[in-house]
């Protein structure tokens, strides 16, 4: 599908259907945001239950049945949090075979600089699953996925809903969002997406929602894109914009004293790989299990040190702890940020 046409006429038939096992994993290994969870939940399934394997078959399990027992409830809860995984690649499958149905584009876990939007510029929010028409004035409709530190100590990381349509021209400053939606839009987009906010700039309407997408409902994403449809017409009627053609590359400017600034360049949707999931499970291994080695180490040097110096051994605990913080936050930035074409050539 190109641009805006025949949004009416996709087939939301795909997003409904059943997938097995190994559309699952596909959708898991697409999206490395679900790889890095993956991994640390196979890890505690794993590792413990191998304990308590070896317990068992060696006839000590008995010698000490609270380090058993808590083996155990740590290998059960890292299972459950495998099946939390593949319940949530499950939005991730059903948007793959509608894109292919379609003809859409495919956008999965990937920090997006370039969009206009200051949710997805400023490197806060990934692109953690979404699909695009093709062509000029296209629509996407997907997930984004915080990625930057958390505002709010105590809020949930967990994937929102979010629409972007490119528009047929610049949107003048004048123009602003809040007379654009009206009561019966607002309603709607309420419902669908819950609070939300709208951010025009440059040539991009984007509506930043903050419940889940739940791709696998179709009625939703129908909604959706029928939503986006009509706000991007209401944007470019109200700003004067020639609805439905590809608005023309804007010439240079050219200042009072006759000096010509060319354009800035528009950057391309397409922004380059990001990082494959073997190499995201080789980063996520040797964090999980090197770290800790590493503080162990660490400890046993400094740890006599830090006998009755309490001051002393909270600074060097808490700077351990923002170790362990800081090393996971540049893995999950580095796991969605997209490769530069150079490297990527290589």
């Amino acid at each position: 599908m190109t641009g805006r046409r025949g949004v009416a006429d996709l087939d939301y038939a795909p997003l409904t259907r059943r997938h097995g096992l190994g559309a699952r994993l596909r959708a898991v290994a697409g999206n490395n945001v679900l790889v890095i969870g993956g991994t640390v939940a196979v890890l505690m399934t794993l590792l413990p239950g191998a304990v308590v394997v070896g317990l068992v078959a060696t006839g000590s399990a008995g010698d000490d049945v609270a380090f058993t027992v808590c083996m155990a409830v740590i290998s059960l809860g890292g299972l459950l949090v495998v099946l939390d995984v593949l319940g949530k690649a499950e939005g991730g499958e059903a948007l793959d075979a509608f894109a292919e149905a379609n003809d859409l584009v495919v956008l999965r876990s990937r920090t997006a600089l370039h969009y206009a939007s200051a949710s997805f510029a400023d490197g806060s929010h990934s692109v953690h699953r979404a699909v695009r028409t093709r062509g000029d004035l296209f629509l996407e409709i997907g997930e984004r996925f915080p990625v930057g530190a958390p505002l709010d100590p105590g809020s949930e990381r967990r994937p929102s809903a979010y629409l972007r349509a490119r528009l047929a021209g610049r949107v003048p400053p004048r123009v602003s969002w809040t007379g654009l939606v009206t009561p019966e839009v607002d309603e709607r987009l309420t419902r669908w997406s819950g609070p939300y906010g709208v951010e025009l700039a440059g040539d991009e309407l984007t509506v930043l929602g903050t419940e889940p997408l739940d791709a696998r409902d179709a009625g939703r994403v129908e909604e959706g894109l029928d939503l986006l449809v009509q706000l991007a017409g209401r944007v470019e009627a109200f700003a004067g914009l020639a609805a439905g053609r590809p608005a023309a590359e804007p010439g240079p400017l050219v200042t009072a004293s006759g000096i010509t600034i060319p354009p800035p360049e528009r950057p391309g949707e397409d922004q380059g790989r990001v990082r494959r999931p073997l190499v995201v499970v080789a980063w996520t291994l040797a964090l999980v299990l090197g770290l800790p080695v590493l503080l162990a180490v660490v400890m046993s040097r400094v740890g006599d040190s830090l006998l009755g110096r309490p001051v002393l051994a909270t600074a060097v605990v808490g700077l351990l702890v923002g170790l362990m913080g800081g090393a996971a936050f540049w893995l999950v930035r580095h796991a969605v940020t997209p490769r530069r074409r150079g490297r990527d050539a290589r």
